[in-house]
């Protein structure tokens, strides 16, 4: 699969150097944390959308949250409609 990765703000807005594509084979995983998918953007506090397109075909994605102090827990997944 071969794809892009974006981050954006709540409000929909399109963080600086936030854009990237990545390949992954058939098969494959791919797993990072926030900072270390957009090592050039400023992610620390990042409160957002990170939005991720196939070029073909379908991905699977699990998201999942961890805040010190607090529950892990999973994040909601949604399709994008076109």
């Amino acid at each position: 699969m071969t794809g892009s990765i974006t981050a954006s703000t709540q409000k929909k807005v399109t963080v600086p150097y936030s854009s990237l594509s990545r390949t992954i084979p058939a098969g494959g995983q791919f797993a990072a944390f926030t900072q270390e998918i957009f090592r050039d953007a400023a992610t620390t506090d990042f409160k957002g959308e990170i939005r991720i397109q196939a070029q073909a075909g379908l991905v699977a994605v699990v998201a999942l949250e961890l805040e010190p102090g607090r529950a892990f827990t999973t994040m909601p997944v949604s399709p994008i409609a076109n």
